[in-house]
């Protein structure tokens, strides 16, 4: 056998060696298809339950232009803008106070009725409804403290009426407890309802696509959404001091809601 033909028939023989380790590879996962599959699909199913439980965040912004206000009238009559570069400083930081003001977001939340939280039940989590969204809306009159951890289920009965179901536990004043579970009281929209926990009205939102007949209804505390937006959700900030330009960031799971607290804001 000559040299060429050794190198090529060990070659051929290395080539051989390689296909079948890779056939026997092959053949060896092969036999364990059903259990790769099955791991595949728990990872998906696992997957698609996370996302069920992550809360997506959107971050809403918006720009202000103040305008200047420290302008004189010289001997010609003509306008001379201050340029104390102090004045806008601290006009600017006054804005930026303002903006960012506690007792502000309040009032803007209340504008918005925010305060009262509707969503439909789904098996892993809520869907808080917003505008359009809203099969009806909530006209609050008065809320007792007890409202904030009372959990309500609103049923659509009909074009003009509704049922309201409630687990209800709290103090209404220091001499009384109170703890209740109702069943379903019917009520037409419009018509003055009066619990334990406070009086409120339902209405209906001409302007709703829902199709949806049953929701949760929460009624959560006003002072302490507003801190909690203020302190987490909010950011205010100059982008240029020389011409008095702030920028307004809001964090908010609701695109809509979150333009509508800026546009009030």
């Amino acid at each position: 056998m000559t040299e060429k033909e050794y190198f090529d028939s060990r070659l051929s023989s290395s080539n051989n060696e390689e296909n079948f380790d890779v056939k026997a590879l092959l053949s060896k996962y092969l036999k364990s298809w059903k259990l790769f599959l099955l791991f595949l699909l728990i990872f998906i199913g696992l997957a698609a339950l996370a996302l069920q439980f992550i809360n997506t965040s959107y971050e809403v912004s918006s720009k202000i232009l103040l305008k200047n206000e420290t302008s004189n009238i010289d001997a010609s009559g003509n306008n001379m803008v201050s340029n104390n570069p102090f004045s806008n400083s601290e006009r600017v930081n006054n804005e930026i106070e303002v903006l960012t003001s506690v007792h502000l977001m309040r009032s803007v939340l209340d504008s918005l009725s925010l305060q009262c939280k509707v969503s439909t039940p789904e098996t892993f989590s809520e869907t808080e409804l917003y505008g359009s969204e809203l099969p009806f809306k909530i006209v609050v009159d008065t809320l007792y403290p007890s409202a904030y951890d009372t959990s309500i289920k609103i049923k659509l009965e009909g074009k003009d009426s509704f049922s309201i179901s409630e687990d209800f536990e709290g103090d209404l004043d220091a001499a009384n407890s109170i703890s209740s579970s109702y069943g379903y009281n019917r009520y037409n929209y419009g018509y003055k309802i009066e619990k334990p926990y406070g009086t409120f009205k339902i209405v209906p939102n001409e302007k709703s696509n829902v199709k949806s007949t049953e929701f949760l209804l929460e009624f959560r505390d006003i002072d302490e959404m507003a801190h909690d937006y203020v302190k987490k959700a909010l950011s205010v900030y100059v982008i240029n001091k020389d011409a008095s330009v702030i920028n307004i960031v809001l964090k908010e799971q609701n695109p809509q809601k979150g333009e509508d607290i800026i546009n009030t804001l």
